[in-house]
Protein backbone atom coordinates (compact mmCIF):
# COMPACT_ATOMS: atom_id res chain seq x y z
CA UNK A 1 0.00 0.00 0.00
CA UNK A 2 1.37 3.41 -0.97
CA UNK A 3 1.73 6.01 1.79
CA UNK A 4 0.59 9.45 0.74
CA UNK A 5 1.60 12.79 2.28
CA UNK A 6 -0.84 15.01 4.16
CA UNK A 7 -3.41 16.71 1.92
CA UNK A 8 -1.50 18.76 -0.62
CA UNK A 9 -3.51 20.98 -2.94
CA UNK A 10 -2.23 21.75 -6.39
CA UNK A 11 -5.36 23.64 -7.21
CA UNK A 12 -7.95 20.77 -7.14
CA UNK A 13 -8.67 17.18 -8.38
CA UNK A 14 -7.96 13.87 -6.68
CA UNK A 15 -5.09 11.87 -8.09
CA UNK A 16 -5.16 9.19 -5.42
CA UNK A 17 -8.03 7.87 -3.35
CA UNK A 18 -6.65 5.66 -0.62
CA UNK A 19 -5.20 3.34 -3.27
CA UNK A 20 -8.63 2.39 -4.68
CA UNK A 21 -9.43 2.99 -8.33
CA UNK A 22 -12.65 4.75 -9.30
CA UNK A 23 -13.91 1.55 -10.96
CA UNK A 24 -14.11 -0.30 -7.62
CA UNK A 25 -15.68 2.42 -5.49
CA UNK A 26 -19.14 1.71 -4.06
CA UNK A 27 -22.05 3.94 -5.04
CA UNK A 28 -22.08 7.27 -3.12
CA UNK A 29 -25.86 7.80 -3.28
CA UNK A 30 -28.93 5.94 -2.10
CA UNK A 31 -31.87 4.66 -4.13
CA UNK A 32 -34.35 6.28 -1.71
CA UNK A 33 -33.02 9.80 -2.59
CA UNK A 34 -31.97 10.56 1.01
CA UNK A 35 -28.65 12.39 1.46
CA UNK A 36 -26.33 13.95 4.01
CA UNK A 37 -25.65 13.25 7.68
CA UNK A 38 -27.64 10.36 9.09
CA UNK A 39 -28.10 8.67 5.70
CA UNK A 40 -25.18 6.42 4.82
CA UNK A 41 -24.23 5.31 1.32
CA UNK A 42 -22.73 1.91 0.42
CA UNK A 43 -19.25 3.26 1.23
CA UNK A 44 -20.28 4.08 4.83
CA UNK A 45 -20.05 7.85 4.31
CA UNK A 46 -22.96 10.31 4.33
CA UNK A 47 -24.89 9.78 1.11
CA UNK A 48 -24.56 12.19 -1.81
CA UNK A 49 -26.99 12.74 -4.68
CA UNK A 50 -26.28 11.26 -8.10
CA UNK A 51 -24.63 14.13 -10.03
CA UNK A 52 -25.78 12.59 -13.33
CA UNK A 53 -29.29 11.76 -12.11
CA UNK A 54 -32.51 13.79 -12.23
CA UNK A 55 -32.08 14.94 -8.59
CA UNK A 56 -28.41 16.03 -8.26
CA UNK A 57 -28.72 18.40 -5.25
CA UNK A 58 -29.04 17.73 -1.51
CA UNK A 59 -31.34 20.00 0.51
CA UNK A 60 -30.76 20.97 4.16
CA UNK A 61 -33.61 18.52 4.92
CA UNK A 62 -31.58 15.60 3.51
CA UNK A 63 -33.52 14.95 0.29
CA UNK A 64 -32.13 14.88 -3.24
CA UNK A 65 -33.90 17.15 -5.72
CA UNK A 66 -33.51 19.77 -8.47
CA UNK A 67 -35.45 22.81 -7.17
CA UNK A 68 -33.90 26.03 -5.83
CA UNK A 69 -34.61 24.71 -2.31
CA UNK A 70 -32.29 21.79 -3.11
CA UNK A 71 -29.60 23.50 -5.22
CA UNK A 72 -29.47 27.25 -4.47
CA UNK A 73 -29.49 27.68 -0.69
CA UNK A 74 -26.56 28.27 1.72
CA UNK A 75 -26.67 24.71 3.12
CA UNK A 76 -27.49 23.01 -0.21
CA UNK A 77 -24.98 20.83 -2.05
CA UNK A 78 -25.12 20.67 -5.85
CA UNK A 79 -23.25 17.46 -6.68
CA UNK A 80 -23.01 18.49 -10.35
CA UNK A 81 -20.28 20.91 -9.23
CA UNK A 82 -18.47 18.47 -6.91
CA UNK A 83 -15.30 17.40 -8.68
CA UNK A 84 -14.29 14.99 -5.95
CA UNK A 85 -15.27 13.95 -2.43
CA UNK A 86 -12.19 12.95 -0.49
CA UNK A 87 -12.30 10.98 2.76
CA UNK A 88 -8.86 9.36 3.03
CA UNK A 89 -6.55 10.43 5.86
CA UNK A 90 -3.97 11.78 3.40
CA UNK A 91 -3.83 12.55 -0.29
CA UNK A 92 -3.14 14.91 -3.15
CA UNK A 93 -5.48 16.79 -5.46
CA UNK A 94 -5.02 19.00 -8.52
CA UNK A 95 -7.23 21.03 -10.81
CA UNK A 96 -8.84 19.28 -13.80
CA UNK A 97 -6.40 18.95 -16.71
CA UNK A 98 -3.38 19.80 -14.48
CA UNK A 99 -0.61 20.73 -15.34
CA UNK A 100 -2.43 22.35 -18.28
CA UNK A 101 -5.14 25.00 -17.91
CA UNK A 102 -8.49 23.95 -16.51
CA UNK A 103 -11.61 24.59 -18.67
CA UNK A 104 -13.18 28.06 -18.86
CA UNK A 105 -16.28 28.74 -16.75
CA UNK A 106 -15.57 25.75 -14.53
CA UNK A 107 -17.33 25.57 -11.18
CA UNK A 108 -15.68 22.88 -9.16
CA UNK A 109 -16.04 21.83 -5.50
CA UNK A 110 -13.73 19.52 -3.63
CA UNK A 111 -15.14 18.12 -0.42
CA UNK A 112 -12.55 16.83 2.02
CA UNK A 113 -13.76 15.29 5.26
CA UNK A 114 -12.18 13.37 8.12
CA UNK A 115 -13.63 11.85 11.26
CA UNK A 116 -13.14 13.81 14.51
CA UNK A 117 -10.84 14.42 16.28
CA UNK A 118 -8.79 14.50 13.08
CA UNK A 119 -8.38 17.87 11.36
CA UNK A 120 -7.61 18.84 7.78
CA UNK A 121 -4.40 20.64 6.90
CA UNK A 122 -4.20 22.01 3.35
CA UNK A 123 -0.84 22.84 1.81
CA UNK A 124 -0.85 24.43 -1.63
CA UNK A 125 2.39 23.51 -3.36
CA UNK A 126 1.54 25.51 -6.49
CA UNK A 127 -1.15 28.11 -7.00
CA UNK A 128 -1.90 30.13 -10.14
CA UNK A 129 -5.24 31.85 -10.76
CA UNK A 130 -6.36 34.20 -13.50
CA UNK A 131 -6.98 37.68 -12.04
CA UNK A 132 -10.62 38.82 -11.98
CA UNK A 133 -11.90 35.42 -13.14
CA UNK A 134 -10.76 32.74 -10.68
CA UNK A 135 -10.91 32.37 -6.93
CA UNK A 136 -10.70 29.76 -4.21
CA UNK A 137 -12.79 29.66 -1.04
CA UNK A 138 -12.19 27.21 1.79
CA UNK A 139 -15.10 26.44 4.13
CA UNK A 140 -14.92 24.90 7.58
CA UNK A 141 -18.13 22.88 7.71
CA UNK A 142 -20.92 22.14 5.26
CA UNK A 143 -22.16 25.71 4.80
CA UNK A 144 -20.72 28.89 3.33
CA UNK A 145 -21.08 30.73 6.65
CA UNK A 146 -17.48 30.04 7.71
CA UNK A 147 -15.25 31.06 4.83
CA UNK A 148 -11.53 31.54 4.56
CA UNK A 149 -10.96 33.31 1.25
CA UNK A 150 -7.62 32.49 -0.36
CA UNK A 151 -7.98 34.74 -3.37
CA UNK A 152 -10.12 37.72 -4.28
CA UNK A 153 -13.40 37.04 -6.08
CA UNK A 154 -13.65 38.74 -9.45
CA UNK A 155 -15.27 42.15 -9.70
CA UNK A 156 -18.07 42.42 -12.24
CA UNK A 157 -17.31 45.24 -14.64
CA UNK A 158 -20.22 46.91 -16.42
Amino acid sequence: MRTLPAWVGVVAWCLFYNGVSSQTRPKKWRDDERCGQGYLAEDGNPAECDPDGIHPCCSPHNWCGITAAHCDCPACVDYRTVCESLTADTGTFTSPNYPNNYPNDLTCRYEISVTPPKVIKLTFAEFDLEDRFDWVDVYDGNTTDSTFQISEKPTILL
